[in-house]
Order: C-alpha cells, then sequence, then structure tokens
C-alpha cells in the first residue's frame, strides 16, 4: 500500500476543505470531488491524464488514522493489498504523521527508518519488491501513527494497470520506492556500528528536521516538545533521555527549557563521527581544530576535541590537540593533567612513545563491544593510514609540549635566581632529550635559550648553532624562520634575528596561533632575564582587537534617498579604516545599520567575528533589527543579520528568558560591557592592546545604553579609539534605564554528592548562603555579594573552608539580572542563571566563573589572568588511576592568588 502526504497544490485546484470531527481529525465534505483534486495535485500523479487520476480517485477510500497506544497503519507481516495516501489540509504543518521502519511492529524505542508528512508516499517498498503487480508481498516495514491525520486507501491493482502503460509513472515508483527500501535498511547497518553519543547528536538533528528550524546556527523547535515526547520519537527511555540532557547541558551543546541546540554546527560534526567514512569524517574534524586553532578561536577549538572524546575517548590526537590548546589558553594545570595518562609518558625514547600512541588510537576506536562490533577491513586500513601520516610530528609534538610546559614554570620565578636557573636547565634537558631522540629545529633553539638562561651560554650556542642548520632545510617555512630568528638572539645576532622574524611574519603559512605563540617565547625569553625582545615583537605585530559600537539606522533617520547615501558612505569610510588593519578578531553586537554594514565588511576580509547578544536570536532580531526594515527599499536588515549569524566565529546570547520592558537598556548597557570586557581579554590572552571603533551620530543623545556611553567607558580605561560619524538626522532622543539595574554578581555552592551535604550545609549556613535542595537530593546555596571583590574572596574562603573540612564543593561565581524591582534578588531570576544549575562537567575543588561574571569584571578593570578558560575537566576514574576528560561549557577557572 502507498501512502502519500501532499503539501504543495497546482494553482489550478483547490485544497480539501476538512471540517473538524470529535476525534480531532478532517472528514471531506465531497469525498469523489475532494478525492480527485488530492490525486491530481500530488507530485506523484501528476503526469497522469485525468481518466487515470478518476480511476484512482473512484478506487480509493478515504479512512481516518489516530495514534492510539499501539497505533499502526500498517504492521510487519499484513498482506500488503495496497497504497496509501495521507489527506493534506489547509492547516499548518504539525511534524511527521508517520514512522516507518523495518520488521516486527514499532514501538518508541524502535530505529527509525524515515518519518513521513505531507507530500510523501508510504507502502510502496512492498509494491516495488512484487514488481508492480496486483498482489504484492507481506509487509516487510511496520508505520507507527504519530499524530491524527487521514488518507485515502488505493488498492494496488489499480496502480498496477497504470504501471504496465506509463513509464514516467512506473519509473517514479521504482525511484521513491528504492530509495525507501535503501534508508531503511542503512539505518540497521549503521545502528549497529555507531557510537550511543553520535546517535543521539543524529537523533536530535533529525527531531530538529521535522519539528524545527535553523536560524544563525541555533536550532528552534516550533512545537514545543516535551521530554517525553522526544524519548519516544529518539527510541530511548526517559531516564536515559535524562543523563543525555544533563551531560548535554553541562557542555553547552543544549538548552532544556525551552529544548534548544545553541550552536547545530557541534552537534552536526558530532553526528557526522560514524561510519561508513569514519576515517574522512574524523580527518576532517581533526583539521576543523587545526583551523580554528589557527584563527586563534581557541575555545570553540576545545570544545569541538572535548565533543570527538566524548565518542573515541583518550584518541591521541584530539588528546594532544586539547592539551596544546589548553596551554595557549592559559589552563596549564589542564594540559598537565591531560598529558598525565600513560599514552603521552616521555621516556627519552621515540620509537617506546610512538608505540604506546599507535594502541591508544586503536583503542580509541575500538567499537568491539556489546551492540558495536566495529568497522570493516577498509575502514580500519584508513584509520591506520591516517595515524601513520601524523605519528612522526605527533611524536615530537608531545615531547615538545612536555617541554613546554616545564619552560612555563620559570615565569614563576624572579629573573636570574637560582631557582629560575634550575628551572630553566630542566626543562631545556627536556627539550635537548626530545631533539636527540629526533632531530628538530622547534626543540633544538628551545633547549638553546632555556641553556642561555640557565647560565649553559656554550651549550645554548652549540644548540642554536644545530638548530639553524635543521632549520634551513625549509626554507620559508613559518617555524623554521622563527627558529632561525630565536637562534640568531642567542648567538647575539640581533640584526639577522629581526631580519628572519620580518621573514617568518610574512610566511605563507603564518597565522594568528604560530604568531601569538612566538610573541610569548620572546617575552618570556625577555622576562626571564634574557635580551629584550622588544624590537623582534615589533616585527611579529598581529594587530589589535576591535570592539565596535554602531548606530541603529531607522525610517525616521531620513528619507529612502538619504539612508541609501547614507549607508554608501559609512561602507566606504569602515572599508577606509579597515584597510591594512590588522585585526585578530572582532567583538560587537548585531543591531540594524553600522553593525551590520560593519559585520559584512569584517566577514568579507575573512576576520572572525564574534557576535554577543543582550536577548536570544529572535528577541534581539525584534527589538534591534527588524525596526530598520521599511526605511528603505534597497536592503532587508533581517536577512542580512541572519546571514551574519550563519558566518559569524561565536554567537553568544546572554540572557534567554523574559525582560521586564523597564530593564531592557540595562541589557543593553550589559552587552556593551561584556563585548569590552571580551575584547581586553582577548587582547591580554594575545599580548596585545585593544581598540575601539565607534560610529556615533555628532548630535546624538548620550544614554547609558548608547554608544556614547561604551565609548567614554573604553577610553576611560585607557584603550585607543576612533570614531566615525554617522551621516543621519537623528528624532529620536534615547533615555537612560528607569528604575535599578538588576545586574549583579552571584556566588554558587554544590555539593559532590549526598554524602557531603551535611558538612557543606554547616559550611554554608556559617558564611551565609541561601539553602536549597537539587532534583537529586544535593545541598546547594547562593549568595549575593555586594561586588566581584567580594564575590572572589567568599568563593575562596568557602573552598578553604571545605578543603579544611575534607568534603568536595563545587563553587561557581555568576553574574546576571537577578535582582526584582524593589532592587533585592529575586529568587526566580538568580535560578536561571546558567551556573544555578550546577555545571557538573568541570572540576570539583576548584573556583570557577562564568563568561558573564568575568567579562564584566575585565570591563571594569578586573586583571584577565586571574582566569584561565576552561572547556574540559580532567578528574581520576573510580580506580583513582584513569582519567576521565569530561567535556564542560566554556567557563573560567579562578586562579589561586
Amino acid at each position: 500500500m502507498l501512502l502519500i502526504i501532499v503539501d504543495r497544490w497546482t494553482p489550478w485546484y483547490v485544497p480539501l476543505q476538512l471540517k473538524p470531527d470529535a476525534l480531532g481529525c478532517r472528514q471531506a465534505g465531497n469525498a469523489a470531488v475532494d478525492k480527485l483534486s488530492i490525486i491530481a495535485g500530488s507530485p506523484v500523479f501528476r503526469m497522469l491524464a485525468r481518466s487515470q487520476w478518476q480511476a484512482i480517485a473512484d478506487a480509493a477510500e478515504f479512512q481516518r488514522i489516530e495514534p492510539a497506544a499501539d497505533g499502526h497503519l500498517f504492521r510487519y507481516g499484513d498482506l500488503a493489498s495496497g497504497l496509501f495516501l495521507i489527506v493534506p489540509t489547509i492547516s499548518s504543518r504539525e511534524g511527521p504523521v508517520l514512522q516507518v521502519g523495518f520488521g516486527a511492529p514499532i514501538t518508541p524505542q524502535s530505529p527509525v527508518g524515515f518519518r513521513l508528512t505531507e507530500g510523501e508516499i508510504a507502502g510502496d517498498v512492498e509494491f516495488l519488491l512484487g514488481g508492480l503487480s496486483e498482489r504484492p508481498p507481506p509487509r516487510i516495514c511496520s508505520a507507527r501513527i504519530l499524530r491524527n491525520a487521514a488518507v485515502l486507501t488505493i488498492p494496488a491493482g489499480v496502480l498496477a494497470g497504470i504501471a504496465q502503460t506509463e513509464s514516467d509513472f512506473r519509473r517514479r515508483i521504482i525511484r521513491h520506492a528504492a530509495q525507501r527500501l535503501t534508508e531503511i535498511a542503512s539505518v540497521h547497518v549503521e545502528r549497529k556500528a555507531m557510537h550511543p553519543e553520535v546517535r543521539f547528536a543524529a537523533g536530535l538533528l533529525s527531531q530538529l528536521d521535522d519539528f524545527g528550524h535553523i536560524a544563525g546556527n541555533k536550532g528552534i523547535f516550533d512545537h514545543r516538545l516535551t521530554q517525553q515526547d522526544l524519548a519516544d520519537s529518539l527510541g530511548i527511555s526517559r531516564r536515559l533521555l535524562s543523563l543525555r540532557f544533563s551531560d548535554w547541558s553541562a557542555r553547552g551543546l543544549l538548552e532544556t527549557v525551552p529544548i534548544t541546540l545553541p550552536d547545530v554546527a557541534r552537534v552536526e560534526r558530532i553526528a557526522g563521527l560514524s561510519p561508513p567514512n569514519v576515517a574522512q569524517n574524523l580527518l576532517a574534524v581533526i583539521e576543523y581544530i587545526e583551523d580554528q586553532t589557527a584563527r586563534g578561536l581557541l575555545a570553540k577549538a576545545s570544545q569541538t576535541a572535548a565533543d570527538v572524546l566524548s565518542v573515541f575517548s583518550d584518541n591521541p590526537v584530539i588528546a594532544y590537540q586539547l592539551a596544546l590548546i589548553s596551554v595557549r589558553l592559559g589552563a596549564n594545570k589542564q594540559a598537565n593533567d591531560i598529558l598525565a595518562a600513560p599514552m603521552f609518558a616521555w621516556t627519552s625514547s621515540m620509537g617506546d612513545l610512538k608505540n604506546r600512541l599507535r594502541t591508544a588510537w586503536k583503542q580509541s576506536l575500538s567499537l568491539r563491544s556489546g551492540d558495536f562490533p566495529g568497522y570493516d577491513e577498509v575502514a580500519e586500513q584508513a584509520l591506520e593510514t591516517l595515524l601513520a601520516a601524523r605519528l612522526p610530528i605527533l611524536a615530537i609534538d608531545i615531547g615538545g609540549l612536555h617541554a613546554r610546559l616545564s619552560k612555563e614554570m620559570i615565569v614563576a620565578h624572579q629573573p636570574g635566581s637560582p631557582q629560575l636557573r634550575h628551572q630553566a636547565l630542566a626543562a631545556a634537558r627536556l627539550y635537548r632529550e626530545v631533539h636527540e631522540a629526533s632531530p628538530n629545529h622547534y626543540c633544538a633553539v628551545n633547549a638553546a635559550t632555556l641553556s642561555m638562561l640557565g647560565g649553559q651560554e656554550d651549550e645554548g650556542r652549540a644548540l642554536a648553532l644545530a638548530a639553524s642548520r635543521l632549520a634551513v632545510r625549509e626554507p620559508g617555512k613559518y617555524w623554521a624562520l622563527a627558529s632561525l630568528g630565536e637562534a640568531s638572539l642567542v648567538l647575539g645576532d640581533r640584526q639577522s634575528a629581526i631580519d628572519h622574524f620580518n621573514a617568518a611574519a610574512a610566511a605563507v603559512d603564518a597565522n594568528l596561533a604560530k604568531t601569538t605563540s612566538t610573541r610569548h617565547q620572546l617575552a618570556l625569553i625577555s622576562a626571564a632575564g634574557g635580551p629584550d625582545s622588544s624590537a623582534e615583537l615589533a616585527t611579529l605585530d598581529i594587530g589589535d582587537p576591535v570592539l565596535f559600537s554602531g548606530h541603529v539606522m531607522k525610517s525616521s533617520d531620513g528619507t529612502p534617498e538619504e539612508l541609501t547615501e547614507a549607508e554608501r558612505l559609512l561602507a566606504i569610510e569602515m572599508s577606509g579604516w579597515l584597510e591594512g588593519r590588522k585585526i585578530p578578531a572582532v567583538y560587537m553586537s548585531l543591531a540594524c545599520g553600522a553593525d551590520i554594514i560593519f559585520a559584512e565588511l569584517v566577514l568579507e576580509a575573512g576576520i572572525p567575528l564574534n557576535v554577543t547578544l543582550p536577548f536570544t536570536v529572535a528577541r534581539f532580531c525584534d527589538l534591534s533589527v527588524a525596526i530598520g526594515n521599511g526605511s528603505y527599499i534597497e536592503t532587508d536588515w533581517v536577512a542580512r543579520y541572519f546571514a551574519c549569524l550563519d558566518q559569524a566565529a561565536t554567537v553568544t546570547e546572554l540572557w534567554r528568558y523574559e525582560i521586564r520592558k523597564a530593564e531592557i537598556n540595562y541589557h543593553y548597557l550589559s552587552t556593551n560591557r561584556h563585548l569590552a570586557g571580551e575584547t581586553i581579554f582577548a587582547a591580554a590572552a594575545l599580548m596585545t592592546r585593544p581598540r575601539m571603533l565607534a560610529v556615533i551620530h555628532p548630535q546624538a543623545a548620550v544614554s547609558k545604553a548608547g554608544a556614547k556611553n561604551a565609548l567614554a567607558e573604553f577610553v576611560a580605561r585607557g584603550f585607543s579609539a576612533d570614531v566615525i560619524a554617522a551621516r543621519l538626522r537623528r528624532k529620536d532622543t534615547p533615555t537612560d534605564p528607569r528604575g535599578a539595574d538588576p545586574f549583579a554578581p552571584m556566588v554558587f555552592a554544590f555539593a559532590r554528592s549526598q554524602q557531603d551535604n551535611a558538612a557543606i550545609r554547616r559550611l554554608l549556613d556559617e558564611t551565609g548562603f541561601g539553602i536549597r535542595t537539587l532534583k537529586d537530593r544535593r545541598i546547594a546555596g547562593h549568595y549575593m555579594p555586594s561586588g566581584f571583590e567580594e564575590a572572589h574572596f567568599i568563593a575562596s574562603h568557602l573552598a578553604a573552608l571545605a578543603a579544611a573540612s575534607d568534603c568536595s564543593a563545587r563553587i561557581i561565581c555568576d553574574f546576571g539580572p537577578i535582582r526584582g524591582r524593589d532592587g533585592a534578588p529575586s529568587l526566580d531570576d538568580i535560578l536561571k542563571l546558567d551556573a544555578a544549575a550546577d555545571l557538573t562537567a568541570v572540576a570539583i575543588g576548584n573556583v570557577f566563573a562564568t563568561s558573564a561574571f568575568v567579562m564584566r569584571e575585565v570591563a571594569r578593570g578586573g586583571d584577565p589572568s586571574r582566569y584561565s578558560v576552561v572547556n574540559v575537566s580532567v578528574e581520576p576514574n573510580e580506580n583513582g588511576q584513569e582519567r576521565v576528560l569530561r567535556g564542560a561549557r566554556q567557563i573560567y577557572k579562578v586562579r589561586e592568588s
């Protein structure tokens, strides 16, 4: 039996008007006429003659269907006497109608072969297997009804007769049924070799296709699904779905109220880690992480690496990438924890390290247990080839990273002190061992520099000469030129050093990550008592991260002609400002007008665009983007807004809940300060200075939430800024926010387990925390300090008390709109903060802070070096020996003073 669900109508006939019945379905008023219209409008039958439409309509029977407790349209083993056509209605789509799977009757836990909705056909698989005959074989599929609908039952004999004479119709039926048969078979083959994490990601994307849409890389479910509905559709238990939700929420992959996917691209990458092309897909992700790292998008690269490790646990290539990114993020402890794994141990033997890496690689990709039989021989050979191509460099890089972490400890000692010399020589020894095991200029030149800092100048010069001999064999390569520059420094040839660093900056393979790493090395040399490297640093200028604040363009700003001309002139001035300027990243919001114009130019120039919005993507569009539409016909700000979001490196929504109208401007003000904090933090990480570009009309009124105030606060911090005058009349007069500022910091504390509840409760009582019990019966507390410094004091004090009491607590500082109209804290709003639900993926025993807290403190003058970015936690396994890497949403570890 063939089922056709029609969602499009040819313009020369009228859709079937169905009247609601008691069951919520609809019935036909004039069945004969309406059946003819439905069949004529179906793409499957459209090529047939009117007489053939009439023959099918005369034979078809109308039937209502509903999702009863075990409601199936047909089941495996039933006699297949015909095909089905799902009757369309003029109402909006409500998701799929049928779930079709191979074999026995379908339950909510059954694998999905495919789903059908208006405009598609079903029941045609058996019609194909029967040779398009009047008597198809018994059903090999089952079709479960997902929602109320109506169908036309079409006898197979009628269609068989038409298929005998109409070749176009016959080809369409064969092609469609063959495709469905392939889909059902492939689902069962791939499911057996699919990791549960991958299957969950693929299932969510499938549900998003059925019930939602994507806007600015955010997956939004249009229909408000309950977790039980989603569990049924994904074919898993409600308990398992709850565990998945908890894990994915902690990693920032999913929001639960309402259910949304904040970063669809991340979910798509997880879903792609499956057979049959697992080697190709894994290589693509490895290269993606490398690309994001090279562009300076370290937090994003770190999250991707953690996602992959959730599927391929302890994969040595991905784990190394994560350790390297951690070092560049300043999270040295995290990198040390990752490198503590036995597969990464450095024993001075390159052969031994490679053998352990091969073993770890195979173990991470092995799914040969339970329901996951593994990959075929061709796939395994491709995976082995992938590792073999990377293994020689990977082994050197791992050894070098051990040495680099030892080198990072130098900054803890005074220049020229015995402790510094001892630490420098210890790091030099590690670099020299890696170089001797596999000669390379990178380790040789580092060993040379550290030997010099440790007082062994002759050893340093000998290693610098060795590094130079190796580096000249790689002409034009960035790292080779950088090694030549550093070797020249050790040998005392400053002009040669400057020339080599100039050449490195111009190398074809130069990128932000490499240049920043070299700048860090030169700064470390100077800080440790080596030669002043300010001249060399100047040759490796990477530019300044830019904060942008724009000017909204609305219809009240001028005539359509004036608005068009203003945009043209503004784009010219912005292009001139960007021309020839090195910019590693841009941080901005995305309102209609100057924001979007500048964002388009930034994306065209290939500069990473980091967008922060005060509200959700949709709410911001309504309040700050759509207001510009209609001002002049040449542009559609909403379309341009979503186009920019789709290409942005990052998109952050600061508040996803309802907002009181009187507080909207405070949200804009908070966003301006958050963006300033992001820019300042990025500049600190890149060892450069932040810069601001603002587009402001000279006659615009000053308001706290406006660009003029954002500019004034940025300049007051001592940073540079440029201003472009907006060429528009202003008729509106911005007003300052009304009422009390709702934004304030908050400190949260959580017991690790119920066993710690009594001790944690006592400590929370002593320190004045409000106390509540979580759903899993753990104790949690919250405390609203007077400001950021008190937040740090309370958090560190509580951590010390917990450590002294031998109990485990997770402590997180957050920031958000938590004050009510009267200025008092609102518990409802406090519990909406990200940290209120306990970010369980971050380690116990440390003090953490969310991005909202960190960026606001940095914007007001806080020290960026106080924080290190963390996207993964490394904790001992139950046996206390093996370490478990768990992905976390972006959060910051507060460094101990």
